[in-house]
């Protein structure tokens, strides 16, 4: 609708300098417009409504006209919600809105599909990711997922991704992605070593390890992926946006900051949930590894900062994707899979760190 009104109006000179007089398609053209028109200004604010006789040899802006109408369109959709008697599912839809308003959230669809670089999804993956993404996932049958397991038909596919056998999958392929990126970028990063803690035990609380990371000070880099569809979260009154992610940092942060400070390690959880806002710290790390590898590229640290940030994004959304083709497919699985103990809260802690 915005492209139309104002591709119409900002070439209705051109097009009547082109027209014979007698041509009668440009009443008709007009009449459209002004349709357009009518409708557009139901929709949105009165103070963003277009009045025809303010624009007079004057162009419309089609970006502005677009963001009138999100505007209203996003004030409905809230009010709708808002509404719902449920609670779960209310904070449920709000909270999804609030991390889909991240930029690096929706950076996966801002990407060039470019299968060499990692950016390429498949006609199904993509399918499911935005789907996925509108809220809209309605899994044609009940799959059981272990022997003791089963995950009932629902709307949002959330229940789906709490499956810790294909959450592995997930938590190891942002793990070596970012793996790659610090490789890259000059950082050297290795696997944490087993009893890495030096308390006796073979505890591993990081996946990557940078040895000279933060002010030249070894860093541990810890992946978790934090199911937004939790009681913990849907019981309580909406809290900031990325409130899954923040949950799941500052439960990696509080098990293992100071354990590893002992031993002159800095902690640092990258943490993101299924929607793909990542937590402001762990957003932190990729743009410190921006500003290093700007300097083997020579391109500007916020450019390289967006290319992996589409990157790591496209990854989490085409990994989100696959789990649920997996169970669509009803994926034979061994009689011995272990389950999340408390499938309230998705953790993947013991997932085996990427090389």
């Amino acid at each position: 609708m915005a492209t139309f009104i104002s591709g119409t109006h900002n070439t209705s000179l051109l097009v009547s300098q082109l027209l014979l007089p007698s041509d009668n398609d440009r009443n008709e053209e007009m009449i459209k417009l002004d349709s357009a028109i009518e409708a557009s200004n139901q929709v949105v604010d009165d103070e963003d409504r277009v009045r025809i006789a303010d624009f007079v040899g004057k162009s419309i802006v089609q970006k502005l006209l677009s963001i009138a109408i999100d505007k209203t369109t996003k004030a409905r959709l809230v009010e709708r919600i808002q509404s719902l008697q449920d609670l779960a599912a209310r904070n449920l839809h709000l909270d999804r809105l609030q991390s889909l308003r991240s930029r690096d959230s929706y950076s996966w669809l801002l990407a060039v599909p470019n299968p060499a670089l990692g950016l390429a999804l498949t006609n199904e993956e993509l399918s499911y990711a935005l789907q996925l993404r509108l809220g809209h996932i309605d899994m044609d049958a009940t799959y059981s997922c272990t022997s003791t397991l089963s995950h009932d038909k629902e709307r949002s596919g959330l229940d789906l991704l709490k499956c810790k056998k294909w959450g592995k999958g997930r938590h190891d392929a942002l793990a070596e992605a970012t793996a790659y990126m610090a490789r890259r970028a000059g950082l050297h990063p290795s696997r944490e070593p087993v009893g890495v803690l030096q308390d006796g035990t073979r505890k591993r609380p990081g996946d990557i390890i940078l040895p000279t990371f933060s002010r030249g000070a070894v860093t541990a880099l810890d992946f978790r992926v934090t199911n937004n569809k939790q009681a913990i979260l849907l019981d309580k009154p909406l809290l900031p946006p990325g409130r899954a992610a923040r949950l799941g940092f500052d439960q990696k942060l509080r098990k293992w900051r100071d354990p590893c400070a002992r031993v002159g390690i800095k902690f640092i959880p990258m943490s993101v949930d299924v929607y793909g806002y990542w937590h402001p710290d762990s957003l932190g790390v990729y743009y410190e590894m921006a500003k290093r590898r700007a300097d083997f590229t020579d391109r500007d640290p916020d450019t390289e900062y967006k290319y992996m940030v589409q990157l790591i994004s496209l990854i989490l959304q085409r990994e989100n994707a696959r789990i649920l083709i997996n169970h669509k497919q009803r994926p034979q699985l061994d009689q011995d899979d272990e389950t999340e103990g408390d499938m309230a809260l998705l953790s993947e802690d013991e997932a085996a760190p990427a090389g």
